[in-house]
């Protein structure tokens, strides 16, 4: 798929029409799996700014896929994450995160969002954020002060387990 055809795809998903005999998300389907080039962002921006249903979420992968992503790509990503917040709660952690990640170099942009999120009393959330940690530079630091956080003060099942996760890290890394 080209660039061109891309965008034609992209106009018809925010457009919300058909385009032959798919529907916006089935076309949103056939996109998301493919890896473009970064020339594509400008084309794909656009579905980081749909809110409903899960589209900016595929475009966020999308975004994290792209073939040598820039500093440019890693601002829409976290702008995307930025949106993404209802109710005091990220939506879209995981593929931000995941986004990231991929990009490179990002691991003070991670941090300073990872530390927004953990404040978000959400199990998913603070798992999402330890296993993140647990992949970048200065996450260590962050994980060593586990027992003063939110998730690492509470007593359930669930936060003690990711509290032995991140134990077991901290002694083998």
């Amino acid at each position: 798929m080209d660039l061109t055809e891309l965008q034609n795809v992209v106009d018809a998903i925010v457009a919300d029409r058909r385009m032959g005999e798919l529907g916006p998300y089935e076309l949103l389907e056939s996109i998301h799996r493919k890896r473009f080039s970064v020339e594509a962002l400008p084309i794909i921006e656009p579905l980081l700014h749909i809110t409903a249903g899960a589209t900016y979420k595929y475009a966020i992968d999308m975004v994290g896929k792209l073939k040598e992503a820039s500093q440019e790509a890693s601002e829409a990503v976290e702008s995307a994450w930025e949106r993404s917040w209802q109710h005091g709660v990220p939506q879209a952690c995981i593929e931000a995160f995941r986004a990231l990640l991929r990009i490179g170099d990002n691991d003070d942009r991670l941090l300073a969002m990872i530390t927004r999120a953990m404040e978000v009393d959400n199990y998913g959330i603070h798992k999402e954020c330890a296993e993140t940690l647990m992949k970048i530079g200065g996450g260590r630091e962050f994980l060593a002060n586990w027992d003063d956080t939110i998730p690492g003060k509470c007593d359930c099942h669930l936060h003690k387990k990711l509290a032995a996760k991140v134990a077991k890290h901290l002694k083998t890394a």
